[in-house]
């Protein structure tokens, strides 16, 4: 549709009427008299009577974070009204502060951009229906964040807060927000043009080429100034082999990628960064769930929350390996600090017997059969996998495990 026939639409009788639910979504906001809804998940109702929560809720972000973390492409709509509940009226500083904690949560889930992006689309035009705000915040965040990366511009002190954001897995992670936005029609077609130009002008990270155009059909001319790079430049092998790709119709990235891992090792060096798809992005729910109910637990300290989801969601023995898994890779990514409570969390879970020892051991097996892939992003890794075992081993829980135990010299 063209941006005059949407225009003629304005008056036409069929779009002038709204339907019950968006009715009652503008009535929460209405300034006379503002309705109060019920929240529809209990154990949400649950969770805002404890004082800790209470707490959490002074920040805009923790409000944001605590909807999001709920999130999954079935429940949407019923969260739409939840997070108008949870973060209430607010100011257009405060609606700053709502556009900022969405994209540090993209940034945190990336995998999950497509439902968090959905999720925004909706709630930026009730916000800009009824309070008239608009989300030209969110996309500065993400604009200026890619210029700070491939053209080096001084920003102002609203985002200052993407110094923290300035290594490689952040930079993709950026451009995959991007991708997503375009495929999402967020951006104007026109602006694929200047960010196609400007990753292949920059002469700092050649891997983000890749990235950027891994999964796109590559013109004539953008080929050639690809083929122009490689053969202009010295690149690290792993930026050549990841150029050649792009060019090489002949030969499967596969197999590029593992002549490239053979020759690291023989070299006794890792890659940077895993090669991984952008674009094709696998929505794991239970992957999702559990992450977010392990985070709320570290906030909360709540087991019964945990005892809760494990009941409902993981009723076979496949899903709570895969729940310990999950539950495992979140220890491995946190702080040695935060990850004590996980340690704590599992001899709960045991003693419990919300989860047997099995679980447990398949869970660490199911992180450790990828590991030379997963630890790269890890926090400490080894350091942690000790710890881990450690804990395991005195908690009696060695069967499958030995060969893991003998690997960090443990005795049992």
């Amino acid at each position: 549709m063209n941006i005059e026939t949407f225009k003629s639409l304005k008056n036409s009788p069929e779009v002038l009427i709204l339907c019950d639910e968006m009715i009652n979504l503008i009535n929460i906001f209405s300034v006379g008299g503002r309705k109060t809804i019920r929240n529809y998940n209990k154990c949400g109702n649950q969770l805002l009577k404890n004082p800790k929560m209470q707490l959490l809720k002074d920040k805009i972000e923790n409000k944001v974070n605590l909807v999001l973390n709920k999130l999954s492409e079935i429940n949407l709509n019923n969260l739409l009204f939840e997070f108008i509940e949870t973060i209430n009226k607010i100011n257009e500083i405060e609606y700053l502060e709502i556009q900022k904690a969405f994209y540090i949560k993209m940034q945190a889930d990336i995998s999950f951009v497509k439902i968090y992006l959905d999720f925004f689309k909706v709630i930026s035009s009730v916000y800009k229906e009824v309070y008239n705000f608009n989300s030209d915040f969110f996309y500065s965040i993400v604009e200026t964040k890619f210029y700070i990366d491939y053209k080096n511009i001084k920003f102002s002190e609203s985002f200052n807060f993407l110094n923290d954001y300035n290594d490689e897995i952040k930079r993709i992670n950026n451009l995959t927000i991007l991708r997503t936005m375009m495929n999402n029609n967020m951006l104007l077609q026109s602006i694929q043009s200047i960010i196609d130009s400007t990753i292949l002008e920059q002469n700092n990270h050649y891997a983000d080429i890749y990235y950027w155009f891994q999964n796109e059909k590559i013109t004539p001319e953008i080929k050639d100034k690809i083929k122009q790079i490689i053969i202009n430049n010295t690149l690290p092998l792993r930026e050549k082999v990841l150029l050649d790709n792009l060019v090489d119709d002949n030969i499967k990235i596969e197999k590029k990628i593992n002549i490239y891992h053979n020759i690291e090792s023989n070299t006794n060096k890792s890659p940077n960064l895993k090669i991984k798809n952008i674009d094709k992005i696998d929505i794991d729910t239970l992957k999702l769930e559990t992450v977010n109910i392990i985070e709320e637990y570290l906030n909360l300290d709540n087991i019964e929350d945990i005892k809760e989801f494990i009941e409902d969601r993981c009723k076979d023995a496949l899903s709570k390996n895969k729940f310990c898994k999950y539950m495992f890779d979140k220890y491995f990514e946190i702080s040695l600090e935060k990850s004590i409570k996980i340690l704590d969390l599992i001899k709960l879970l045991v003693k419990k017997q919300i989860l047997y020892k099995s679980n447990l051991s398949r869970g660490v097996l199911l992180i450790y059969n990828v590991w030379n892939d997963v630890s790269l992003d890890y926090n400490n890794p080894t350091r942690k996998m000790k710890d881990l075992l450690q804990c395991l081993k005195n908690m009696s829980i060695t069967k499958y495990l030995e060969d893991l135990l003998n690997t960090y010299k443990i005795e049992f």
